[in-house]
């Protein structure tokens, strides 16, 4: 049964309202800022399964605007804004491609891009100190935006796991919860 675009208005706004507490508590709490970050981009995947793309990716938009302006702490904020909040409910569009070889490339450069901007952004407006004595400015960068890359698989993957794992099961709760 499909929903109406009330229900998905409610659906929508409810994951948003959710993933944003999420974040002002952890925020609050002094840690947990990337964690939030994972889990409310999970959390927008679970609400695309039922809602689609479309409301999950105005719950996406919601969230940074709103913690964007009542977040004290935003690290995490950022790698949702960059990465963990638009990637799973973006990344069944990347894998329905038939092409492997394109799919890996589209993944690198969309990682390679999102995790430049996050560092740059996050060192030149936010204040991200990233010392590492003995280590050039652009060495480090290269070696941040490495890492990111490689962050993202083992990202990727869990949502792999996720998405075949409980995917049907979630669809299957959510019709008995959301009528």
């Amino acid at each position: 049964m499909k929903m109406n675009t009330t229900m998905k208005t409610v659906v929508g706004g409810l994951a948003a309202a959710l993933a944003s507490i999420v974040f002002i508590i952890s925020g609050a709490a002094g840690y947990g800022q990337y964690f939030s970050a994972v889990i409310s981009g999970i959390l927008l995947l679970v609400i695309s399964y039922k809602t689609g793309v479309k409301t999950a990716l105005c719950s996406f938009a919601a969230i940074n605007v709103i913690c964007f302006i009542f977040c004290a702490d935003r690290s995490g904020i950022m790698l949702f804004a960059a990465l963990t909040g638009y990637y799973p409910v973006i990344r069944g569009v990347i894998s329905r491609l038939k092409n492997t070889l394109l799919r890996i490339v589209i993944k690198i450069i969309l990682s390679a891009v999102t995790g430049s901007a996050y560092f740059y952004t996050g060192m030149t407006f936010f204040g991200f100190n990233f010392v590492i004595s003995g280590l050039s400015g652009e060495l480090l960068f290269t070696l941040l935006v490495a890492a990111y890359i490689i962050l993202f698989f083992i990202y990727d993957t869990i949502l792999h796991f996720f998405d075949r794992k409980y995917k049907n099961r979630i669809i299957k709760l959510m019709g008995h919860i959301i009528k």
